[in-house]
Formats: structure tokens, sequence, C-alpha cells
């Protein structure tokens, strides 16, 4: 039974952290700009204090979502880092974090449909279902590098089409995967589920 690594289980975890902890510090600057150009623009007349306090307490609160989020960020990279340091090596995060990227890229698909219409100069190609749903997945593809290891997790669709095209994907996969790693030897995909796995030895 071939398990998800820590770094695999997180790696989509702390893309979705950071953009939250940038969402929520946006969120929380904003109120905070607003609660003081109220205060500064508006005729003294007017009592805005309740809104102003209102803001301020959206802001504060966002502020500690940004926190709280940051906070469980920093520890779940800093657990995977340590682990590394410990019993791999710091560098085989960094390219296990880069070669994720390269696969995601190699996966996902960019094909424009006959039906594409040209408007004004721009080419607006109607939404390919199957792309749509097969790139989803392709998304969620990690590879995990470790010193006498590699494992290459991909995500497999659940319709019929999605999973064609992977299959028709899979020797390309494979010579794509062994010409990035040439010190590892690499099984036949394996499925499991709907989770395919490539296994790379250390020659």
């Amino acid at each position: 039974m071939i398990k998800k690594t820590f770094f695999i289980k997180t790696y989509n975890l702390n893309i979705y952290l950071i953009l939250f902890s940038l969402l929520t510090g946006f969120i929380g600057w904003s109120l905070n700009f607003l609660s003081n150009s109220i205060d500064l623009s508006l005729p003294i007349s007017f009592d805005f204090s309740q809104i102003n306090f209102f803001l301020s307490l959206g802001s504060h609160y966002s502020y500690n979502a940004m926190i709280g989020i940051l906070f469980i960020l920093f520890s779940s990279i800093m657990i995977e880092v340590l682990n590394r340091v410990r019993f791999d090596s710091f560098l085989n995060y960094l390219k296990s974090i880069y070669h994720t990227f390269k696969l995601r890229n190699f996966l996902i698909q960019r094909e424009i449909t006959r039906d594409a219409k040209t408007i004004e100069n721009q080419v607006i190609a109607p939404i390919n279902q199957i792309n749509d749903s097969f790139n989803r997945c392709a998304r969620k593809s990690v590879i995990d590098i470790q010193n006498d290891e590699v494992k290459v997790f991909i995500k497999v669709p659940r319709d019929q089409q999605g999973q064609k095209l992977l299959g028709d994907m899979i020797s390309h996969l494979k010579d794509e995967i062994a010409s990035q790693h040439p010190d590892y030897y690499f099984s036949a995909p394996n499925r499991l589920r709907n989770n395919l796995w490539v296994i790379g030895k250390k020659r």
C-alpha cells in the first residue's frame, strides 16, 4: 500500500494557506483604510463612531485570522523542513517544490478548440469541460523527491474522458519523469482507486 508523505499531504494545503493569508490581510488592511478614511473625510457633524467601531473590529479579526493562518503555514513548513534536515536533505525539499511545478505544467491541457472565435483580435475559446476537469486533477499532482526514492502522485479524473486523456499521456509522462530524474529507475504507473503513483528508486 503506497502512502502519501507529509509533503504530498500538505503541498496544496500550504498553497491555500498562503492565498488565504493574503486575502485576510488585504481585507484587514481595506477595513482599516475605510475606517481611517471615514474618520478624516467626513464632516464632524456626522457621528460615524459606530461604523468605525465595526470596521476596526473587522480589521482586527481579519489580521488575527491572518496571523493564525500564517502560524499554521509556518508550522507545516517547519515540520517538513526539520524532517528533511534530519532524515533526508533540505535541497530535496526545494527540488520537490520545483519539480511539482514542472509536472503540473506538463500535465495541464491548453488546447484551443476548433470552435474558437476571434473578437476584436482576441481568440475567445469555449470552455472545454474535459480539459477543465482534467486540469483540476492535474493541479493536485505532487512529486516528492528523497535521497532513496521519488514518489509521483497524480489525481485520476473521475470522468471517463478525463481518464482516457490521462491514459494517452502515460508513456510520455513516464519518459518526462525519467528524463528529469536520471538517477532513479521508475516502475510502471500503479493506480490505487483514484490515485496514480509512479515510484522511482535510487540506482
